[in-house]
């Protein structure tokens, strides 16, 4: 649990709520959070989004669960697919800001 939150914030997030074997990783803005969960999962990365009415409208999250049979390397893979997902939904969301006029 400790690699993936230290690798999430070497990429400048920090995770939600004290080390455990669930890690909290914030996204904000809900259609983004979507947009990206899809993508994380057709990388092959489990996660479960946690988005409104589970939580404020625009403070969703996902939800990972650290497993002792994870190894190092499933871990720092899973971090930078995340990551990706996110870079790709946010072109995604601007795409599709555009074309809703704004």
């Amino acid at each position: 649990m400790n690699a993936l939150r230290e690798g999430f914030a070497a990429q400048g997030i920090t995770c939600i709520g004290t080390a455990s074997p669930t890690v909290l990783v914030p996204f904000g803005n809900d259609r983004l959070a979507s947009l990206a969960s899809h993508r994380i999962a057709e990388g092959g990365v489990f996660v479960n989004l946690v988005e409104y009415p589970a939580v404020p409208v625009d403070h969703a999250r996902l939800s990972m669960h650290v497993m002792a049979s994870h190894e190092l390397a499933q871990v720092e893979q899973s971090v930078q697919r995340i990551i990706e997902a996110r870079r790709q939904a946010e072109q995604d969301l601007k795409v599709w800001r555009a074309g809703a006029g704004g």
